[in-house]
């Protein structure tokens, strides 16, 4: 054998065995990371799947309170009505009152939400907020 080989052989092989450590260490690294950002991705998704179905059982309440709302504003008109027929006051303003108000509960209805020109610019959700 020739002198000085036998360091040089050693010496690229421990090189390529570094070389290979260093490429074993950084693939993973590549994939601990990957997990990582894996995890976050799923962990966002799972948030803003919560936070959609919270929005919608939002909105799904508020329709209820709506319609339970305009259901009251109906009833109450029917009675109204009643009311001012059986006393002979059903005047051609109290009509006109009669109809402007059940217009108003139609576009309050959720299940009908009639336009209205003067009010559809308002957030019919929070209407009734104190």
């Amino acid at each position: 054998m020739v002198p000085g080989t036998k360091l040089s052989f050693t010496i690229k092989a421990e090189r390529l065995v570094y070389q290979e450590q260093q490429r074993i260490r950084e693939e993973s690294e590549r994939i601990i990371r990957e997990q990582k950002e894996e995890q976050q991705r799923i962990i966002r998704e799972q948030q803003q799947r919560i936070e959609k179905e919270k929005s919608d059982f939002k909105d799904l309440y508020q329709q209820a309170k709506r319609w339970q709302r305009a259901k009251f504003i109906r009833e109450y008109l029917n009675s109204f009505e009643k009311n001012a027929f059986e006393k002979g006051v059903l005047t051609d303003e109290v009509q006109s009152w009669i109809n402007w108000a059940n217009d108003k509960a139609e576009w309050y209805y959720p299940l009908v939400n009639k336009a209205d020109k003067l009010l559809n610019h308002l957030n019919i959700n929070t209407l009734f907020d104190l």
